[in-house]
């Protein structure tokens, strides 16, 4: 029987997936993952950041919590040793938040359950129209930034919102998580719609159709028959789509399917219309991402291979 796995997140609820548990000693034990990791400079995981940035619409105010690092020093383990900091586009430290990392346990990437205000005025921070990035610290130097922008929108309901831009519009990734256990390739990207909801458009349920190809041909699709829907909210919200191989009936793609070297593009359609195009390429057998977006490094555990919207 063919089957399609079709996963959302809102960005205001975290995803069940980033849930992760804790033994005794405070040691994430989360499911299993073993992979080489080539970089040993401290990094932030985006795709966690991404997921978990809560963005109050009435009043300004941020929620982010289970977000995970690689590389992070021994000696922070189990302490309040990390530090979130709210800058301005000047720089200035806007608020001050610390969280305790939680060491590796079968997953290879610290965990920051959650981040508790230094004082008063951190405790009370509300964002405006503005610039901004979150800054990470680690025995007090700063190794990782997200930077990003509030911005404010007019819905056609007359109501005024203030909303997120940033990496969500650009970014996707694919994930292989035959690692941890056997798992078709799952392809991530994030939408949103004013419209959801308004005007003459009281949902915004559209058909989708993604597609891989190589020097032109197609190898895999997702919705083949092109009768599921997705609907994009006024939130950034994450979508992940697996593919079935072309005229395989109904069988998944692995990455162990991409065989071939080269670049391969991922093209995903919604309503009719393009909303992105997005490159990886494969050498030696191997996926490939870029690693860094807008002079940012992207950070990966070995799962997570990042791509740029082309359009």
């Amino acid at each position: 029987m063919k089957q399609l796995f079709l996963a959302f997140f809102l960005l205001l609820i975290p995803p069940i997936s980033t849930l992760a548990t804790t033994n005794a000693v405070g040691r994430d034990t989360s499911s299993a993952l073993t992979t080489s990791i080539a970089d040993t400079e401290p990094v932030m995981l985006d795709h966690t950041i991404l997921e978990n940035f809560r963005l109050a619409a009435s009043n300004g105010r941020l929620q982010i919590d289970k977000l995970r690092a690689m590389n992070l020093p021994q000696n922070v383990a189990n302490k309040n040793a990390l530090t979130l900091r709210y800058k301005n586009a000047a720089g200035e430290m806007l608020a001050s938040f610390t969280g305790m990392p939680l060491p590796p346990g079968r997953n290879p990437s610290w965990l920051m359950n959650y981040f508790r205000a230094d004082d008063g005025p951190s405790s009370d921070f509300k964002f405006s129209v503005g610039d901004y990035s979150l800054e990470f610290v680690v025995n007090g130097k700063a190794f990782d930034d997200f930077k990003f922008s509030i911005g404010k929108h007019k819905y056609e309901d007359g109501s005024e919102r203030l909303i997120a831009n940033g990496p969500w519009e650009r970014l996707a990734f694919l994930e292989d998580m035959k690692a941890r256990r056997p798992q078709p390739l799952k392809f991530s990207f994030y939408m949103r719609d004013f419209l959801e909801g308004t005007g003459k458009r009281s949902s915004s349920w559209g058909k989708y159709k993604a597609t891989i190809t190589k020097g032109g041909k197609e190898i895999a699709v997702s919705n083949p028959e092109g009768n599921r829907t997705i609907a994009p909210l006024r939130m950034w919200r994450k979508y992940d789509l697996t593919f079935e191989k072309t005229g395989s009936n109904g069988y998944y793609l692995n990455a162990s399917d991409l065989k071939t070297d080269g670049k391969y593009l991922i093209t995903f359609e919604h309503e009719g219309s393009v909303y992105g195009k997005y490159e990886f390429s494969v050498a030696g057998g191997k996926i490939k991402g870029v690693s860094e977006h807008d002079g940012n490094r992207l950070g990966s555990d070995g799962t997570i291979f990042w791509m740029v919207r082309q359009q």
